[in-house]
């Protein structure tokens, strides 16, 4: 017989590990506590995000939408950068299965579910679902559903969950915005612009990217791809003198490691997101 289906979240699966597996909490909870810590020191997750981990109700108050762009989770008010790709954990009761997500407003972003099951067994080991979502008995299925949302324009999309006859199960909507504003401070302590590296240094930026209303724009979490189809680029006027080395986003804020030269020289920091291109001047010393 089958267990109970469990549709929950990533925070909902971590808690049913936690209450199933001590040498896994003890471990998860380590690597968690010390991912947040380094993130902390470097930058790239600020006391705001540490606060958003509410998410937002959809509009019948079935599911639970929360973007997993913030390292705690945050609610879908939070504008999202264009371009970027975004995951949203759906939570919903145990007799609510999602079969399909879509967008009603494809033009400014798009969205299709992606869902992972496996079984849970008393002893807390995780086993591979079977096909159907099926569990051994003394199993119990859990199943993270997301909604994987592309922000393709600036403007608002309405983002339906629908069940398996395609009822609509909740709704809520996404706000995709254009960047028109950066802001860049060194984690390190470096007064500037311009900012004065030291030789053969590695120096880590914070830098936030606003949308015409002044709000912080949501990035996404963990290390940012480099290349022309990026949403979000940074690079370097002269690599020879200094080169972006790293870029980690959480959430709207993002962290840039710049590695300087061997020698002295001068050149600029500079992002690209769509229309907007900001840049900085950088001295090696």
């Amino acid at each position: 017989m089958t267990a109970p289906t469990d549709r929950s979240d990533a925070a909902t699966t971590a808690r049913a590990l936690a209450s199933s597996g001590r040498r896994v909490t003890a471990a998860a909870a380590y690597a968690l506590c010390a991912a947040v810590l380094a993130a902390l020191a470097v930058g790239c997750i600020s006391s705001t995000d540490l606060r958003r981990g509410n998410g937002t109700d959809g509009d019948r108050g079935v599911v639970r939408f929360s973007n997993r762009s913030c390292p705690f989770g945050c609610g879908l008010d939070e504008p999202l950068l264009t371009g970027t790709v975004q995951t949203i954990a759906l939570s919903s009761p145990a007799s609510v299965t999602p079969a399909s997500v879509t967008s009603l407003d494809a033009q400014v972003a798009t969205a299709r579910l992606e869902r992972r099951c496996f079984c849970l067994d008393a002893g807390g080991a995780m086993l591979p679902a079977g096909d159907g979502d099926h569990c051994d008995a003394g199993a119990r299925l859990v199943c993270d559903d997301t909604a994987i949302v592309t922000a393709v324009s600036p403007g608002d999309a309405r983002i339906a969950v629908r069940d398996a006859s395609d009822a609509t199960i909740d709704s809520t909507r996404v706000h995709v915005r254009d960047a028109v504003s950066a802001e860049l401070s060194s984690v390190d302590g470096l007064a500037g612009p311009p900012f004065t590296l030291r030789r053969a240094a590695v120096t880590t930026f914070a830098a936030t990217l606003r949308d015409p209303d002044g709000d912080p724009l949501i990035i996404g979490l963990g290390t940012l791809p480099g290349g022309a189809e990026s949403a979000m680029r940074w690079d370097t006027q002269d690599p020879t003198i200094a080169r972006v080395s790293k870029v980690v986003a959480s959430g709207s804020i993002t962290s840039v490691q710049v590695s300087a030269g061997d020698a002295p020289g001068a050149t600029t920091l500079t992002v690209t997101a769509g229309p907007l291109t900001r840049r900085w001047p950088l001295e090696i010393r």
